[in-house]
């Protein structure tokens, strides 16, 4: 059964396998932060189209009973011996170690293919003590934000880094949407002109954007192997995620707060809300609301941070998983409901990824379940190995006492760096809701030792901390 926890922990936090040629993200160019008294919702274009999925929900074949041959009459007086069954002894007994197994080992080919690529550029981008640490997701999550009085409605992606170490806890690092990341500069040629900044989300809304781009600004900016690219056209998933496998989830949420209205797409505008402090159980839309919408006040604690109430998503998640570990009726209709799911993201072009999901999670889930079944028929002991969503990481500005130390900060005018000033005085920033590392300068054409050093070091620190 716990085989099926890891079905939805591989689409989320886990893997596939990648394909190799770099694929167009955007055609269109981004949408600029404006304020605006009416809604400007752009078109997310079409997205690489790498998904599919088997028509049917994967079957357990479980063997018949072995039968033993009747023994022939021997021409000699001895009987013949009855052929006896050999036991087949599986290295692996741990059903997470099953399934990681061959995601591991993709991993490690993704990487030697990038090295392959440009040796001397993989080498100076991932650190080799955090390659070492596990496996690499990156998951960009693309939806209409709606931050009045500034912004009735703009397109944005939210990124989050999912890293699964071999016991199976899974660290997490965001970056808000708002740093910048002069890699999209770069590549649409306009680094240093007027208005040329770009944010995280240009990775995927460029119209230069592909995973060769994403995968480059992201090692770079942290010193992971990106393994695994995954992104989202349109957060309703999590909606449709929490209602189709889960039906409604258990919220610890932290600190209460009113909450602005929200927009699931471009007709669809949910009014605002009250969410209390303390466990409630949360549908899909209360879900999506709760991590996407902005508070409806001036000022607010770190907890209320999108990333940070993402986070606590994440946590209920994982924490219903663990709760039904040992039910075996929550998991049949929970595989049929997930497998639906899938496919539905799947024929409304609703996920785009480097990797071929059918092969590493569908037939993957399918294989692991079999030698499951093969290894408790045997009589052999199945250990069940269940992921845990550990620690997490938010790089945002520094201005707050909860971020104090962080190396990020807003590019404005008021700046004591001498590169935010310049970029500033140059017309670089559309506005001051950017977010630079400290002293980082982008114009040396080594953004790993010169732009993103300081944050570089900070998860460095943070994931190698005991």
């Amino acid at each position: 059964m716990k085989i099926t926890i890891l079905f939805l922990v591989a689409m989320i936090v886990a893997g596939c396998s990648v394909q190799a040629a770099p694929v167009a993200i955007s055609e269109t160019p981004a949408v600029p932060i404006v304020a605006s008294p009416t809604p400007i919702i752009p078109t997310l274009p079409a997205l690489p189209t790498l998904l599919t999925l088997p028509t049917e929900v994967p079957t357990l074949s479980i063997p018949s009973p072995a039968v033993q041959p009747t023994p022939t009459p021997a021409e000699t007086p001895s009987p013949t011996p009855t052929p006896q069954a050999t036991k087949k002894e599986y290295k692996k007994r741990n059903a997470l170690e099953m399934f990681m197994s061959p995601i591991q080992a993709h991993a490690q080919q993704v990487r030697r293919r990038e090295m392959a690529r440009n040796p001397e550029q993989y080498n100076r981008q991932v650190d080799p003590e955090l390659a070492r640490l596990g496996t690499t997701l990156l998951l960009e999550v693309c939806g209409i934000d709606h931050e009045p009085p500034l912004v009735e409605a703009v397109l944005i992606c939210s990124n989050s880094l999912f890293l699964v170490r071999p016991q199976g806890s899974i660290d997490t690092i965001t970056f808000t949407h708002d740093t910048r990341f002069p890699e999209v500069e770069i590549a649409e040629g306009i680094l240093g002109k007027p208005r040329s900044a770009r944010r995280s989300d240009q990775l995927v809304l460029s119209p230069k954007s592909n995973f060769g781009l994403i995968r480059e600004g992201f090692q770079n900016a942290t010193g992971l192997p990106i393994d695994f690219i995954v992104i989202v056209r349109s957060d309703t998933l999590i909606q449709n995620l929490v209602e189709k496998s889960f039906g409604k989830l258990t919220v610890d949420v932290p600190v209460g707060f009113t909450a602005q209205p929200i927009y699931l797409d471009e007709k669809t505008k949910l009014p605002g809300r009250v969410f209390g402090a303390g466990r409630q159980e949360m549908d899909g839309t209360t879900a999506l609301q709760y991590i996407k919408a902005v508070p409806n006040a001036e000022t607010y604690p770190p907890e209320l941070e999108n990333n940070e109430r993402k986070h606590v998503l994440f946590r209920a998640i994982f924490a219903e998983l663990e709760r039904q570990k040992t039910n075996p009726l929550y998991w049949p209709p929970f595989l049929v409901n997930t497998a639906g799911f899938l496919r539905y993201q799947a024929d409304s072009q609703n996920l785009a990824a480097d990797f071929d999901v059918t092969e590493l999670v569908i037939g993957n889930l399918g294989t692991s379940a079999q030698k499951a079944t093969d290894l408790l028929l045997s009589g052999q002991t199945l250990e069940i190995g269940a992921p845990t969503f550990a620690r997490d990481r938010y790089y945002v500005d520094r201005s707050t006492a909860t971020y104090k130390n962080q190396p990020l900060r807003w590019g404005d005018g008021d700046a004591d760096d001498p590169f935010i000033k310049a970029d500033v005085e140059n017309g670089v920033y559309d506005s001051f809701y950017v977010e630079v590392p400290l002293n980082a300068n982008p114009y040396t054409g080594d953004l790993v030792t010169d732009y993103w050093k300081p944050v570089r070091e900070d998860v460095r620190a943070f994931l190698l901390a005991e």
